[in-house]
């Protein structure tokens, strides 16, 4: 079930918006994860597409990136939507810093909520698949998380891997949960 709240991209204003095919072609044996990993996503509902034509008259088309998964299963990947390309002119350059600079708990945080709440307390640690994917975008901004694929269109709906501002946004969304 989607969140009800849409969480705005803050951005300052795009000076030049480029249309870009795919940056990083995947090996030829990579391109059936990239098909697998769309489908699932518009399969969700997180992408919308493909699309013959453009949707948008100002469509940014951002390139896709597939990176080995550390730590998982042999030959699962990462599908990244490249933000930050190209340098200078992305959705990632328009974002200013502040809305990208994120403050995790660390050890120290766990030490103090331990002596804070004394002897037989217990703390829990949970981990989101998926996190930022499950935070839908205004649709204001959806001209602006565009993606091409086997000449066909889509529009990324969701926070995406790959937005600068993505920890930011879950950090926000999290902390308003506790």
């Amino acid at each position: 079930m989607a969140f009800l709240l849409f969480f705005p991209l803050i951005m300052l204003d795009l000076i030049k918006i480029f249309h870009i095919k795919i940056l990083y072609l995947p090996l030829p044996i990579r391109l059936m994860a990239v098909d697998t990993k769309l489908d699932k996503e518009t399969d969700l509902g997180r992408l919308v597409g493909p699309f013959d034509t453009r949707l948008f008259s100002v469509f940014h088309i951002s390139p896709l990136r597939l990176t080995h998964v550390p730590k998982k299963l042999p030959g699962e990947f990462r599908l990244i939507h490249h933000l930050s390309f190209p340098e200078g002119h992305s959705i990632n350059s328009h974002i200013p810093n502040i809305a990208s600079s994120v403050h995790y708990a660390n050890i120290d945080d766990a030490i103090r909520l331990v002596q804070c709440s004394g002897r037989g307390c217990a703390l829990a640690k949970t981990d989101i698949k998926n996190a930022f994917r499950l935070i839908p975008v205004s649709p204001s901004k959806y001209n602006l998380l565009g993606i091409c694929w086997r000449d066909k269109f889509y529009v990324d709906r969701n926070v995406a891997m790959g937005l600068s501002s993505s920890c930011k946004i879950f950090e926000c969304f999290s902390s308003a949960l506790e």
